[in-house]
C-alpha cells in the first residue's frame, strides 16, 4: 500500500541530486538549531560516498529534494538496520514527508529480511514523536539519549500473524497512544512494549520485550500466548522456570507445538505439543550458562527462545534476560601519578547479585609490581547489596593488574558456588612500558600516557593523566563502497610488546565484505607522547587476485577543536572562538596544509598525516583515505602513517614543522576568521579609502556592523546583514576621509 501523497515522490539517491540535496541542507539550517554550514554539490557527493550507507531515500518535489533518509546497518547492536539521518525542508513541515521517507525505510527492511529498525533524535525534538511512534517505533527509557525501535518487520514477517494482517493495515488501525513520552510496561524487571490494532471485528496485539528485541506475547481474536519468566536479573550457574500459558478463545481446535532453542548463553531444550481447548500452561526450564562479561544496555540479550507452530503457522517467541555475575567485582584504582615505594589504598566495590545476603571471599595472586597489603578477602553482603572495601598496597613497579580470579559465593540457604571474574587496575606514574587486557579494552601504557584499543567498536583512544580522548582514531574502513564491518568486528589477534622507548599495539583484522583481504592496524605509543598509525593490507589468498578491483582504506579520526589553528586557503586561523571552531563551517578541500592543532588549558593535540594521503569528511569526523591499487594474491601494502602529538608541541608552529618535514624560517601571524582591512591592508590613507570586511568561514555574515569614524568624517555607517543574504564579505566607501580611528563593533 502507498501513503505518498500527489506530487511528492520518494526514490533512491544518485549523485545527479547531489546539488538539489546541497539545496534542501542549506535551506534546513533552522531545523538544527540556526546553523550556518554552506553545503556545496561536490561536499555532498565525497560524504555520501564515504558515509557507508546501504541507501538514501530522497523526498523530491518535481526538480527539489524537500526530504532526506539515509539508511545503514546499525553498528552497536545485532539484528537491526538504522536512520542515521532524517530530515525535511523547514517550508515542507506538517506535509507527511519525514512519515513517508520513514514508512519507506520500514519496507525497504521488511524487503531486506531484517527485523527491527532503529534510530536516534535529540530530546527537544518532540514534535516528532507522534510521528515515530504512529509509523512504528518505541521510545526506549534511558537517560543519557533518545534511543527508538521499530518492531514492525518483525510483526510483517511474523507467519501467524499474517491471517490477522490481511484485514488490518498495521499503519491506519493502530491504536497506540501517541504520547510524548518514553514508552514501556514494566514488570518483574522487563520492559515491554505493545502494538494494538483494531478494525471491522478484528483485533491483534503483539508485545515485545526490549532487551530480547523480541515477541513475547501474541493475541488475536482466536487465542492468545504469553510469556512469563518470574525475574529479569537472573544470576548464572542456576536453572530457572519459564511459562507460556495458551488460551483459546473461540472452541475451535488450537494445536500448538513449542521448541526451545539455545541463545547466547541461555540452554533451553523444551519440546511439547499441545490441543487447548480453553487454557494451558506449558512449564520448561531453561539453564543459564557462565558469562564472561557484564550484559551491555546497548545490546541484545541473550533470550529465553522458543519456536512455535500455531495451527500450522510459525511464529518466533524471544524474552530476554540479564544474566549476572553473583557478584560485580571492580577494582578502583586513584586516577593520579603514583609513586613506587609508597603505600597507596585502591578499593574493591562488590555488588551481591543475590536475592539472600552472601559471602564473597577471593584472594590476590602474587605479582611481580604490587604487593597487596591483606590478599585474601571475606566479606558479608546484604541481599542486593552494595560494599566497597579497602585495599592497602605497596608499588614495586607500574603495571597493569589484570587477573581471572575465581570468587567463591555463600548466598544464605545455597550451597556454595564459585565464578571468575577479571579484577583490573592500571596503577601507573611518569615511567614504565607495559600493556594487556582490561575486559573491554586492550591496552599499552607508556609512562604517563595510556594508548586504549576499544574492543567493542576498533576505537583507538589515546590519555593523558591531565586528559584523556582529546582525538581519537575510528574503526578503519575498505571499500569502495567502504563497509562498515569493522565498527563491530573484534580484532582476531592483538599483540602488545615493547620497541625501543615505544609500546607497540597490533591488532589483526579479516574482511567478510571483501573476501581474501586481511589487514594489521600499527599503533605505537612514544615516549615524547607522540602516536604512530598505520596499516599493512594483503590479499591472503593462495591463488585469487582482487580482480583488478582497485580497493581504498579510510583511517577515519576525530580531533576535538578546542583553541584551534586551521591551515586554510594558505593561512593560518586562530580559531579561539568555539563557535568559529566548527568544522562544518570550513571547507575540508580548502583545509592547505596536512595538519590540525589544538591547544588545550592542559595538553596541545596536533594530528597530521602525510601531505599525499588525501583528508575526506565522513558524518561527524574525519578520514585520510588510501588508494591501495588491486592487490595480486598474497602481496602486502603499507599505507602511510598518520601522528598524534599529546603534549609534545606546545606551540603551533613547532607542531607544523614537525608534520611539514621542515622548518620556514618566518613564523607567519595567526589571522581571525573574521576580517577587516582599509583600503586592501594600506597602512597609508590620504582621503578616500574602502572598507573590507570579509567572513573566511562557510558561514553568511549576519547581524549589525557599525564604522565609527572621526567627528570631521561626515558619515556615519550602519549596515545589518541577513543570513538569507548569503553574504561573506562587503564593502564600505569612505569618501572625504580624514585620518583618524576605525573600530568594527560586531
Amino acid at each position: 500500500m502507498s501513503h505518498s501523497q500527489e506530487h511528492i515522490q520518494i526514490i533512491e539517491y544518485t549523485p545527479q541530486y547531489a546539488q538539489a540535496v546541497a539545496d534542501m541542507w542549506n535551506r534546513s539550517q533552522v531545523s538544527w538549531g540556526g546553523g550556518s554550514r554552506i553545503r556545496s554539490s561536490d561536499g555532498v557527493k565525497r560524504e555520501l560516498q564515504n558515509a557507508g550507507n546501504l541507501k538514501v531515500f530522497l523526498a523530491v518535489d518535481g526538480e527539489e529534494v524537500v526530504g532526506f533518509c539515509s539508511f545503514s546497518q546499525y553498528q552497536h547492536d545485532e539484528g537491526a538496520l538504522y536512520v542515521p539521518l532524517l530530515n525535511v525542508r523547514p517550508d515542507y513541515h506538517g506535509r507527511k514527508v519525514g512519515r513517508d521517507l520513514i514508512l519507506k525505510a520500514v519496507e525497504t527492511t521488511v524487503e531486506m529480511g531484517w527485523p527491527r529498525l532503529d534510530l536516534f533524535t535529540w530530546a527537544g525534538n518532540t514534535k516528532a514523536v507522534p510521528m515515530y511512534k504512529k509509523t512504528g517505533f518505541f521510545w526506549e527509557k534511558k537517560e543519557d539519549s533518545v534511543h527508538l525501535m521499530n518492531f514492525i518487520p518483525a510483526v510483517l514477517m511474523t507467519d501467524a500473524l499474517r491471517p490477522s494482517l490481511e484485514r488490518l493495515d498495521w499503519y491506519a488501525d493502530s491504536k497506540r497512544k501517541l504520547e510524548i513520552r518514553p514508552d514501556g510496561r514494566s514488570e518483574n524487571g522487563f520492559d515491554f512494549f505493545e502494538y494494538a490494532w483494531e478494525k471491522d471485528g478484528t483485533s491483534l496485539r503483539v508485545e515485545f520485550e526490549k532487551t530480547g528485541r523480541g515477541i513475547s506475547l501474541i493475541e488475536t481474536g482466536e487465542y492468545a500466548i504469553h510469556t512469563e519468566i518470574d525475574d529479569h536479573d537472573l544470576v548464572f550457574g542456576s536453572r530457572y522456570p519459564v511459562r507460556y500459558r495458551i488460551r483459546n478463545k473461540t472452541g475451535e481446535p488450537l494445536e500448538c507445538t513449542i521448541r526451545g532453542r539455545n541463545d547466547k548463553t541461555v540452554q533451553f531444550a523444551l519440546e511439547q505439543t499441545v490441543k487447548v481447548a480453553d487454557t494451558v500452561v506449558i512449564e520448561g526450564e531453561f539453564e543459564l550458562l557462565p558469562i564472561q562479561e557484564d550484559q551491555s544496555d546497548w545490546r541484545t540479550h541473550p533470550a529465553v527462545v522458543s519456536d512455535w507452530t500455531i495451527n500450522g503457522r510459525h511464529a518466533e517467541l524471544r524474552t530476554g534476560i540479564a544474566p549476572k555475575f553473583p557478584a560485580r567485582v571492580k577494582l578502583d584504582v586513584k586516577n593520579q601519578e603514583q609513586y613506587i615505594g609508597a603505600g597507596e589504598e585502591a578499593f574493591l566495590t562488590f555488588e551481591n547479585n543475590f536475592k539472600e545476603q552472601a559471602v564473597f571471599e577471593l584472594e590476590f595472586p602474587p605479582s611481580e609490581f604490587i604487593q597487596f597489603e591483606n590478599p585474601r578477602i571475606s566479606i558479608r553482603i546484604p541481599a542486593k547489596g552494595k560494599t566497597a572495601v579497602t585495599v592497602p598496597y605497596l608499588l614495586k613497579d607500574f603495571g597493569i593488574f589484570s587477573e581471572n580470579l575465581v570468587i567463591k559465593a555463600i548466598a544464605e540457604g545455597s550451597e556454595p558456588v564459585s565464578f571468575t571474574a577479571r579484577i583490573w587496575g592500571i596503577f601507573k606514574g611518569n615511567t614504565g612500558r607495559y600493556g594487556g587486557d582490561i575486559v573491554d579494552h586492550w591496552v599499552a601504557v607508556n609512562g604517563p600516557y595510556t594508548m586504549g584499543l576499544n574492543k567493542n567498536n576498533n576505537e583507538l583512544w589515546t590519555s593523558h593523566f591531565q586528559r584523556s580522548h582529546h582525538t581519537s582514531w575510528t574503526f578503519p574502513r575498505i571499500g569502495k563502497p567502504y563497509s562498515p564491518e569493522f565498527s563491530k568486528k573484534k580484532a582476531e589477534e592483538v599483540r602488545i610488546y615493547p620497541q625501543g622507548d615505544a609500546m607497540v599495539l597490533e591488532a589483526d583484522y579479516r574482511s567478510e565484505d571483501f573476501p581474501g583481504m586481511a589487514f594489521t592496524a600499527f599503533s605505537r605509543l612514544n615516549a615524547s607522547g607522540i602516536v604512530e598509525r598505520y596499516f599493512e593490507v594483503r590479499n591472503a589468498s593462495v591463488s585469487v587476485d582482487s580482480g583488478g578491483e582497485s580497493l581504498c582504506l579510510i583511517d577515519g579520526f576525530y580531533h576535538h577543536s578546542d583553541g584551534l589553528v586551521l591551515p586554510y586557503d594558505g593561512r593560518y586561523y586562530d580559531l579561539k572562538d568555539r563557535f568559529a571552531a566548527q568544522y562544518d563551517d570550513w571547507d575540508i578541500n580548502r583545509i592547505s596544509e596536512n595538519w590540525l592543532f589544538s591547544r588545550n588549558e592542559k595538553l596541545s593535540h596536533g594530528f597530521c598525516w602525510e601531505p599525499s594521503a588525501r583528508l575526506v569528511k565522513m558524518e561527524w569526523y574525519f578520514g585520510v583515505e588510501y588508494e591501495l591499487g588491486g592487490l595480486a594474491a598474497g602481496e602486502t601494502v603499507r599505507t602511510a602513517s598518520t601522528f598524534l602529538a599529546i603534549g609534545t608541541f606546545p606551540d603551533w608552529w613547532d607542531f607544523r614543522s614537525f608534520a611539514r618535514k621542515r622548518r620556514d624560517p618566518v613564523q607567519p601571524l595567526l589571522q581571525d576568521h573574521f576580517e577587516l582591512s582599509v583600503k586592501g591592508g594600506n597602512p597609508f590613507i590620504v582621503q578616500d579609502a574602502d572598507v573590507n570586511i570579509k567572513q573566511h568561514r562557510n558561514q553568511p555574515l549576519a547581524g549589525e556592523m557599525t564604522l565609527s569614524l572621526p567627528e570631521t568624517a561626515p558619515e556615519v555607517f550602519h549596515k545589518t546583514f541577513n543570513r538569507d543574504d548569503a553574504l561573506h564579505s562587503a564593502v564600505f566607501a569612505l569618501k572625504s576621509f580624514v585620518p583618524g580611528s576605525i573600530e568594527p563593533v560586531r
